[in-house]
């Protein structure tokens, strides 16, 4: 598979991909203590995330995603011969780049990763 946002059946959304950055979303509580030391408690397990910043062609394109979000449906990002699946954190925020073509940000919330 080459670079691109998928539908978890292989089905492409979009082939660009700007790029996708991994990590930890974590709760936390941060507490000062009288004598002015920081108390940090980590609420529950992280969950692995991955920030995709992508751009789609087509206002279909922009729809399959905003859909996705709405219905927690599970997607596939491939970049540099790994892959993430997860649902869409939060609902995209859309930049019209010109007639046709949008850009947004997504957050993913990892269930499974590896090589492509």
């Amino acid at each position: 598979m080459s670079s691109a946002l998928y539908e978890t059946d292989g089905t492409l959304v979009t082939n660009i991909i700007q790029s996708v950055i991994s990590g930890y979303d974590t709760i936390k509580v941060v507490n000062r203590l009288l004598g002015g030391s920081f108390h940090i408690q980590t609420i529950g397990q992280s969950a692995r995330i991955v920030n995709v910043n992508t751009a789609t062609i087509y206002e279909e394109g922009k729809n399959i995603i905003d859909e996705y979000e709405a219905t927690a449906t599970p997607v596939k990002v491939v970049l540099d011969n790994k892959y993430y699946i997860g649902i869409i954190k939060e609902a995209p925020q859309w930049t019209r780049i010109r007639p046709g073509i949008y850009q947004t940000d997504l957050v993913l919330l990892v269930s499974e990763e590896g090589n492509a």
